[in-house]
């Protein structure tokens, strides 16, 4: 593993580098290295570095879809009193795929699926009137 060291990297106390100060090899209560080096972060964990990889950087993906969020919510005026539960979530997890789409990979097919299989359950809620009109 690598990671960018304070200079000097040697302790000027104990003589450790800072690959055997973070391997916990020094044996110092307090030690140079404990005071100027920063720990090197933990690993992150594999599915999260696998998701980024297809639907992006989460805090950009997060943004996008809040946006859009946002923008389904002061329209809410103008939504029918009769809007249902089903048909908002469809509209949220919409807005959370296509933050996905914008984010990560546009040409990831399964995020295309997922908006077509939110909008295909919120098209299954609607009223056999409004069916028979399409």
């Amino acid at each position: 593993m690598t990671a960018a060291y304070v200079v000097p990297v040697t302790c000027h106390s104990c003589k450790m580098t800072a690959e055997q100060w973070h391997a916990g090899e020094c044996e110092r209560e307090v030690c140079w290295m404990s005071e100027h080096v920063q720990p090197l972060p933990a690993p992150r964990d594999p599915l999260l570095v696998a998701r980024q990889r297809t639907h992006g950087d989460f805090r950009s993906n997060a943004e996008i879809s809040q946006r859009i969020k946002k923008i389904f919510r002061d329209n809410t005026v103008t939504v029918s009193p009769g809007t249902s539960n089903v048909h908002l979530e469809a509209l949220d997890m919409i807005a959370l795929k296509l933050s996905r789409i914008l984010s990560g990979q546009a040409d990831y097919a399964d995020h295309w699926r997922d908006v077509a299989g939110y909008a295909k359950l919120a098209e299954e809620a609607c009223s056999p009137i409004t069916k028979q009109r399409g």
